[in-house]
């Protein structure tokens, strides 16, 4: 993470501690490094790698007890012991010298904390662990995060005295923090996709009610408002589908956001619009997830019109594959409209493998799930003997619990695209939403509003509608600003680093998949291009060439034209938005391999996803 400029103390603690920060980064970069290639490696006896980070509060002994496990296990030479306990005797800190094992910098010592992520190894009977003995100091929380999320594992250290585990955990300390950032990095954005009327709201709306996320009282109210409105069938999809159009309508047509705690995951669910008019409101969506599940309609004739017959089946799962997810759970629903039979299951996986496996899906990571979304069925258990006569697996909840969280870019640059901006109560300032793709952002830290040169203070960050004090990569977030003029704020706008500002773009070069379309792509053809939530007029100004898609071999340079499944590297430009005098636009844009989610963009033309691909270079070459 670019941590120039970044004022890294709590609100309440604004001084800064910019001289301390670029050798704590390079020492933090060199040891991941060296714990990265230590989990690579293999072990004689078998044992198996695992990485753990130390947490709790400063002063609670973590680095301490740490020094004193490894000795006991073995892992520090008597002699290096002896060295350390004189030393720190000398010193005036004989208290600490089972912790200088760990605390090696000559700060550390002399302030007798923990400021960067000291690492070491312990190896047990059936495991080799890589120690990520992280800093308790709320001065150094960027550094803990950092450690997190290189770990598998954790161990809260805290103060059994008498007021001092309060102190920790209620009196403003870092335990509580420490345990929500190990929990947190567990969590990841699911897009609910599929094609209109397939039940994906229903389907979310009941799953959520049966993991004790939608209150009785609330579901009552529900049930009583859609029967009175004559639309007793929608009630379930009434808990994601709160606009008055779209409950008079039945469809979603904008995201609707919710969070599903499973096990081991915080889930955020992104419900997607189906119908195609609003497929623009579904790649917003689908450009803030991790994972996708797809909604399929088992129903006879349903799932067909759907995939086959102009449905949005195809498109959707083109456009969340384009936009970096890997792994997608397909929901099966409706299975009681066809009796659970098996045949019908089977046929519906046999229609779609072969496409996600066209666009890029590995089938390890697709996973079938059938299952009924009115009824429950199959949602978080399977009761239902029809359908227990043939299916041994596990319901829709276990499978989300079992996505992977993809690696986060923490120590990248800081990055959040704006999806929505709205006017906040009068004392929280003007609010944004958008995901982090990448760095940490915290309150009270200053940001740069790109395009243009404003710059605003970050004065409250809130993440599934709890407020914060720090967000990280990954996470969809609620932003308020201070010292910034709505005006200047807009969707598609990026928040950085004033001193690590994101690049514009009006023209660049792409690396394009051309999807399954009738008319092929020719040079200067006009799209409509798609980068996170914003939406611009373009050109395909050149053809560069064909490719390989799978060697990436140049095939055909200046090609005539792109045929469906063609993969190219092309020139798009920016047009303006009107009139022939307008100037061109400029967007925010990241060649792909300096981050992935800042350089993914998608093609439309006339209402069809026509090609998605990354940017690669800024000005065309």
């Amino acid at each position: 993470m670019d941590m120039a400029g970044l004022n890294i103390a709590q609100a309440q603690d604004p001084q800064p501690l910019e001289e301390a920060l670029p050798k704590v980064t390079i020492a933090r970069e060199r040891i991941f490094e060296e714990a990265r290639k230590e989990a690579a490696s293999g072990d004689a006896d078998g044992r198996k790698r695992l990485s753990l980070v130390v947490i709790g509060h400063v002063d609670a002994g973590k680095s301490t007890l740490m020094g004193r496990l490894l000795y006991e296990c073995g892992q520090v030479e008597e002699k290096r012991r002896r060295d350390h306990e004189r030393a720190s005797e000398k010193a005036g800190k004989a208290s600490f010298s089972w912790a200088w094992e760990l605390d090696a910098g000559a700060e550390e010592r002399e302030r007798g904390i923990t400021m960067d992520i000291a690492q070491s190894v312990l190896p047990t009977e059936h495991r080799i662990i890589s120690i990520l003995d992280a800093p308790g100091h709320k001065d150094f929380v960027p550094n803990m995060i950092s450690g997190a999320s290189q770990a598998d594992c954790a161990l809260l250290v805290v103060d059994a005295a008498t007021g001092a585990f309060e102190k920790g955990f209620e009196g403003g300390g870092q335990t509580r923090e420490h345990i929500g950032v190990v929990r947190s990095l567990g969590r990841l954005s699911l897009v609910v996709i599929g094609h209109v009327d397939a039940g994906k709201s229903t389907l979310m709306g009941r799953l959520l009610y049966e993991c004790g996320q939608v209150e009785e009282k609330r579901r009552k109210e529900h049930e009583r408002a859609s029967e009175k409105a004559g639309k007793a069938s929608f009630s379930w999809a009434w808990e994601l589908d709160a606009g008055a159009e779209e409950r008079e309508r039945g469809i979603t047509m904008d995201i609707a956001q919710s969070v599903l705690p499973t096990e081991h995951r915080i889930i955020s669910i992104l419900d997607a619009p189906g119908h195609k008019d609003f497929v623009p409101n579904m790649i917003s969506g689908a450009s803030q997830a991790d994972c996708a599940l797809l909604v399929v309609d088992a129903a006879i004739g349903a799932f067909e019109k759907g995939f086959e017959g102009g449905g949005q089946t195809r498109e959707h799962i083109g456009v969340v594959r384009s936009l970096g997810v890997r792994n997608i759970v397909v929901a099966v629903n409706k299975m009681d409209m066809v009796d659970y039979k098996k045949s019908r299951f089977d046929e519906i996986q046999a229609a779609l493998i072969p496409f996600l496996v066209q666009v890029g899906f590995n089938t390890s990571r697709v996973t079938f799930v059938p299952c009924a979304g009115v009824s429950g069925v199959n949602l978080t258990k399977s009761e239902e003997p029809a359908l227990q006569s043939w299916w041994n697996g596990k319901p829709i909840v276990d499978y989300l619990d079992q996505l992977e969280p993809p690696v986060r870019d923490f120590d990248t640059p800081l990055r959040v695209p704006i999806s929505n901006v709205f006017k906040g109560v009068s004392s929280s300032g003007v609010g944004i939403s958008g995901r982090i793709s990448g760095g940490i952002v915290q309150v009270g830290e200053k940001v740069r509003v790109v395009p243009g040169d404003e710059t605003a203070i970050i004065k409250s960050i809130e993440k599934d509608d709890v407020s914060v004090q720090w967000a990280a990569a990954g996470s969809n977030v609620t932003i308020y600003l201070a010292s910034i003029d709505p005006i200047h704020l807009s969707i598609g706008s990026v928040l950085c680093s004033p001193s690590d500002v994101v690049p514009l773009a009006s023209s660049f070069n792409a690396q394009i998949i051309v999807f399954d379309i009738q008319l092929p792509i020719i040079g200067g053809s006009s799209v409509e291009l798609f980068h996170h939530s914003r939406e611009v007029p373009a050109s395909v100004s050149k053809l560069i060439e064909t490719v390989d898609r799978a060697t990436g071999a140049v095939i055909k340079r200046n090609p005539r034209v792109l045929p469906k499944s063609s993969s190219a590297k092309v020139t798009i430009s920016l047009r303006a938005s009107s009139g022939p005098s307008a100037r061109p636009v400029s967007i925010p844009l990241e060649p792909f391999s300096v981050n992935k989610e800042m350089g993914r963009i998608l093609l439309r033309r006339g209402g069809e996803t026509i090609a998605a691909g990354e940017g690669i270079c800024p000005r065309p070459g």
